[in-house]
Protein backbone atom coordinates (compact mmCIF):
# COMPACT_ATOMS: atom_id res chain seq x y z
CA UNK A 1 0.00 0.00 0.00
CA UNK A 2 1.72 3.40 -1.39
CA UNK A 3 0.81 6.70 0.86
CA UNK A 4 0.27 9.36 -1.74
CA UNK A 5 0.58 12.07 0.19
CA UNK A 6 2.92 12.19 4.24
CA UNK A 7 1.48 14.15 6.78
CA UNK A 8 3.86 17.16 7.33
CA UNK A 9 4.10 16.68 11.47
CA UNK A 10 4.99 13.22 10.47
CA UNK A 11 7.94 14.31 8.81
CA UNK A 12 8.59 16.27 11.05
CA UNK A 13 8.99 14.27 14.07
CA UNK A 14 10.99 11.46 12.10
CA UNK A 15 13.81 13.92 11.74
CA UNK A 16 13.31 14.68 15.14
CA UNK A 17 13.68 10.99 16.02
CA UNK A 18 16.39 10.09 13.85
CA UNK A 19 18.53 13.60 15.91
CA UNK A 20 17.34 12.40 19.35
CA UNK A 21 17.98 8.46 18.42
CA UNK A 22 20.92 8.09 16.42
CA UNK A 23 24.17 9.72 17.64
CA UNK A 24 25.61 11.86 15.49
CA UNK A 25 28.58 10.66 12.99
CA UNK A 26 26.53 6.97 12.63
CA UNK A 27 25.17 5.90 9.20
CA UNK A 28 21.75 5.68 8.22
CA UNK A 29 20.08 4.14 5.13
CA UNK A 30 16.87 6.34 4.17
CA UNK A 31 14.77 6.32 1.19
CA UNK A 32 17.12 8.54 -1.46
CA UNK A 33 13.86 10.08 -2.90
CA UNK A 34 13.17 12.20 -0.09
CA UNK A 35 14.87 15.66 -0.98
CA UNK A 36 16.56 17.81 1.68
CA UNK A 37 17.78 15.15 3.87
CA UNK A 38 21.36 15.40 3.37
CA UNK A 39 21.14 18.96 4.56
CA UNK A 40 18.60 18.31 7.33
CA UNK A 41 20.70 15.64 8.87
CA UNK A 42 24.06 16.70 7.91
CA UNK A 43 25.69 15.32 11.50
CA UNK A 44 24.76 12.07 10.13
CA UNK A 45 25.82 9.69 7.23
CA UNK A 46 23.25 9.29 4.75
CA UNK A 47 24.20 6.16 2.38
CA UNK A 48 22.51 7.31 -0.62
CA UNK A 49 20.42 10.29 -2.15
CA UNK A 50 19.72 10.07 -5.46
CA UNK A 51 19.40 14.30 -6.20
CA UNK A 52 22.05 15.51 -4.38
CA UNK A 53 24.46 12.30 -5.08
CA UNK A 54 23.18 12.44 -8.63
CA UNK A 55 24.19 15.98 -9.40
CA UNK A 56 27.91 15.71 -7.41
CA UNK A 57 28.21 12.43 -9.40
CA UNK A 58 27.92 14.24 -12.51
CA UNK A 59 30.59 16.61 -12.06
CA UNK A 60 32.76 14.27 -10.72
CA UNK A 61 33.85 10.64 -11.86
CA UNK A 62 35.95 10.01 -8.38
CA UNK A 63 32.50 10.70 -6.37
CA UNK A 64 30.65 8.77 -9.31
CA UNK A 65 32.12 5.27 -8.76
CA UNK A 66 31.46 5.37 -5.17
CA UNK A 67 27.88 6.55 -5.18
CA UNK A 68 27.17 4.46 -8.07
CA UNK A 69 28.34 1.49 -6.31
CA UNK A 70 26.38 2.56 -3.40
CA UNK A 71 23.10 2.74 -5.84
CA UNK A 72 23.71 -0.67 -7.06
CA UNK A 73 24.37 -2.10 -4.17
CA UNK A 74 20.65 -0.98 -2.41
CA UNK A 75 18.99 -1.67 -5.83
CA UNK A 76 20.84 -4.44 -7.48
CA UNK A 77 21.39 -2.26 -10.36
CA UNK A 78 22.50 1.67 -11.76
CA UNK A 79 21.13 4.28 -13.34
CA UNK A 80 21.12 2.09 -16.83
CA UNK A 81 17.93 0.49 -15.22
CA UNK A 82 16.19 3.99 -14.20
CA UNK A 83 13.41 5.49 -16.08
CA UNK A 84 14.11 8.59 -18.30
CA UNK A 85 14.49 11.54 -16.61
CA UNK A 86 12.12 13.17 -18.92
CA UNK A 87 9.48 10.58 -17.80
CA UNK A 88 8.73 12.31 -14.08
CA UNK A 89 9.44 8.52 -12.53
CA UNK A 90 12.17 8.58 -11.46
CA UNK A 91 10.92 9.23 -7.89
CA UNK A 92 8.14 6.20 -8.27
CA UNK A 93 10.93 4.03 -9.43
CA UNK A 94 13.10 4.53 -6.60
CA UNK A 95 10.04 4.54 -3.86
CA UNK A 96 8.99 1.09 -5.39
CA UNK A 97 12.70 -0.52 -4.89
CA UNK A 98 13.52 0.71 -2.43
CA UNK A 99 10.21 -0.65 -0.40
CA UNK A 100 11.28 -4.02 -1.43
CA UNK A 101 14.44 -4.21 0.22
CA UNK A 102 14.52 -7.32 2.38
CA UNK A 103 16.31 -8.17 6.05
CA UNK A 104 19.60 -9.89 3.87
CA UNK A 105 19.98 -7.30 1.51
CA UNK A 106 19.65 -4.75 4.72
CA UNK A 107 22.34 -6.73 6.78
CA UNK A 108 24.26 -7.67 3.79
CA UNK A 109 24.96 -3.52 2.94
CA UNK A 110 25.99 -3.45 6.58
CA UNK A 111 28.32 -5.59 6.33
CA UNK A 112 30.32 -3.93 4.01
CA UNK A 113 29.70 -0.66 5.34
CA UNK A 114 29.82 -1.35 9.14
CA UNK A 115 28.73 1.89 10.03
CA UNK A 116 25.34 1.80 8.36
CA UNK A 117 23.25 0.46 11.26
CA UNK A 118 19.96 2.05 10.62
CA UNK A 119 17.61 1.62 8.17
CA UNK A 120 14.32 4.58 7.50
CA UNK A 121 11.30 3.03 5.72
CA UNK A 122 7.63 3.77 5.15
CA UNK A 123 5.60 2.10 7.59
CA UNK A 124 4.12 -0.14 5.28
CA UNK A 125 7.49 -1.64 5.36
CA UNK A 126 7.49 -4.18 7.54
CA UNK A 127 10.91 -6.23 8.09
CA UNK A 128 11.87 -8.67 11.59
CA UNK A 129 14.42 -5.64 12.58
CA UNK A 130 14.44 -3.99 16.10
CA UNK A 131 12.29 -0.99 15.53
CA UNK A 132 13.43 2.30 17.27
CA UNK A 133 11.05 4.65 16.46
CA UNK A 134 7.73 4.61 14.41
CA UNK A 135 4.59 6.89 13.79
CA UNK A 136 1.62 6.98 11.40
CA UNK A 137 4.65 7.11 7.95
CA UNK A 138 7.35 6.31 9.13
CA UNK A 139 9.80 3.48 10.58
CA UNK A 140 13.32 3.47 11.75
CA UNK A 141 15.07 -0.07 12.10
CA UNK A 142 18.73 -0.21 13.68
CA UNK A 143 20.05 -3.56 11.35
CA UNK A 144 22.85 -4.87 13.50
Amino acid sequence: TFVEKYDFEDGYNLIKAIKKNISKKNGIIVPPYIFNLRGTLKDHYLFFLEHPDGNWAMGNFKFFKPIHKRMEHLFGFGYEKFPNKQSGLNTSFMRQEYLKLSEEKLIKINNEYPNYNYFVTEKTHVLDLNIIYEDNSFIIYRIK
